[in-house]
């Protein structure tokens, strides 16, 4: 408990040590909100394309994050490398730094997810009019089981890896998002659609948003489990 406690006090002075990046998580949030409320009107609603999944499967996984000047400059300075070099000469427990970053993705995910799904049932409500709350809200933690599953790909390159092979990382995980896109489209398929229908039929009992949930927390914890170990003999140099 001692370790949650002290990641707790870590994630909190940072998050107070810059309390304004919260407005860049708004307004980001809503930017992005904004965009992808572009794909969603009742006229494509029936209509099977690969943008709007491709648009999600892209923005969800960044609100695992909170946008913050390290993860702006982490190509140019190596700020995640900087970071863990810090916390080993004060010294920090590893398990203390990791909890802490587990801490700042849940933080991420609820505050960044409410803007984010919040805005698109403003802006697009004749959209998700066939949706209840209660199925909405289903369909929203759907995402999030997604957001957790790719969110501990990203921790690893983070504590792990330079910044520039970091970048590479990213581009090539968009790169496999957009062929994932691709398939289901090529396929007959489409996810949104898919997805709200589970979440339309079974609300919170959706096998589908359960299932999401469970695969991309266990994926996480072992993600975590791994760079954890890793981390004690990364050579910071």
């Amino acid at each position: 408990m001692h370790t949650w406690r002290d990641g707790w006090f870590i994630f909190w002075n940072n998050l107070r040590s810059a309390p304004f990046y919260l407005l860049w998580n708004i307004v980001f949030m809503l930017y992005m909100g904004f965009m992808t409320s572009l794909l969603f009107t009742p006229e494509n609603r029936d209509l099977t394309d690969s943008v709007p999944d491709f648009m999600m499967l892209l923005v969800i996984p960044f609100t695992g994050f909170m946008f913050c000047k390290r993860g702006f400059r982490y190509l140019m300075d190596d700020s995640y490398t900087q970071m863990l070099f810090y916390y080993r000469t004060l010294p920090i427990p590893l398990n203390v730094v990791m909890r802490s970053r587990v801490i700042q993705v849940l933080f991420a995910l609820l505050f960044n997810n409410l803007i984010f799904f919040g805005f698109l049932l403003l802006v697009n409500y004749s959209y998700w009019s066939e949706l209840s709350t209660v199925g909405y809200i289903s369909f929203a933690l759907t995402w999030v089981g997604y957001a957790l599953l790719m969110t501990g790909s990203y921790i690893y390159f983070e504590y792990l890896k330079r910044g520039v092979i970091y970048m590479w990382a990213s581009m090539i995980v968009n790169a496999l998002v957009a062929t994932l896109a691709f398939v289901v489209y090529m396929n007959g398929g489409n996810l949104i659609r898919w997805i709200m229908e589970y979440s339309k039929q079974y609300g919170l009992l959706s096998p589908v948003m359960w299932g999401s949930l469970a695969i991309g927390g266990l994926l996480l914890s072992l993600i975590c489990r791994i760079t954890l170990r890793k981390m004690a003999v990364r050579d910071l140099a």
